[in-house]
């Protein structure tokens, strides 16, 4: 397999992947031949750069990102759009709950890959081991608490210290992701975004 179809590749993983699916423990819990094939005949959504894609709860139990970064897009009734978090590769993703089809949408930033679970082949899985539930709850909620620590540490951060945070974690995001989406993520207008690298570029320059 490559490391676009098989979950335990290990250039899949890095020091920002999900914090449960580890190697290790997928090698363990793909190793039976027919887990394996199972996962191999999950649909696998190929999305371009700039293409959106979404799915009801009943459609989409859960979603692994295989390949690329991909955006979580928030509109509200009067269509303003909101980028509400990115998933990359080795990280799972769950369609929100109780939203409407046109208030939510999964965005492709760079050529992306994703395997997508329905509630009935997240039964097969379970079926065919136990220990899928318990793995892919596991997934999920340390998805969300990870997801939800950010949150709360950007509510005590300046803009500009959202910005370097970034520029820290995640300096791909810079040349893979719009900058109207980066300044959504972050918070802030096109113009507010671009004024603070003005500032740290100038800054930079007078040392």
């Amino acid at each position: 397999m490559t490391p676009a179809t098989d979950p335990v590749a290990s250039s899949t993983f890095s020091s920002s992947a999900c914090a449960v699916c580890e190697p290790h423990w997928l090698e363990d819990l793909w190793a039976g031949e027919a887990l394996r094939a199972y996962w191999q005949a999950l649909p696998r959504i190929s999305l371009a750069a700039g293409q959106a894609w979404q799915a009801a709860p009943d459609v989409a139990a859960a979603c692994w990102v295989e390949e690329g970064l991909l955006a979580t897009v928030f509109a509200d009734p009067q269509g303003r759009e909101r980028v509400h978090h990115f998933h990359a590769a080795a990280h799972w993703l769950a369609p929100p709950l109780g939203l409407p089809a046109g208030a939510w949408r999964i965005e492709a930033q760079v050529p992306s890959c994703l395997r997508v679970l329905s509630p009935q082949q997240l039964d097969q899985a379970k079926a065919l081991d136990a220990r899928v539930a318990d793995w892919l709850l596991q997934a999920l909620t340390a998805e969300r608490q990870r997801l939800t620590q950010r949150e709360h540490q950007w509510l005590m951060l300046s803009a500009t210290d959202r910005y370097l945070q970034v520029l820290r974690d995640a300096p791909s995001w810079l040349e893979q992701v719009p900058q109207h989406r980066l300044a959504s993520y972050l918070g802030l207008t096109d113009v507010a975004l671009s004024r603070i690298r003005r500032r740290l570029r100038d800054a930079e320059g007078r040392e």
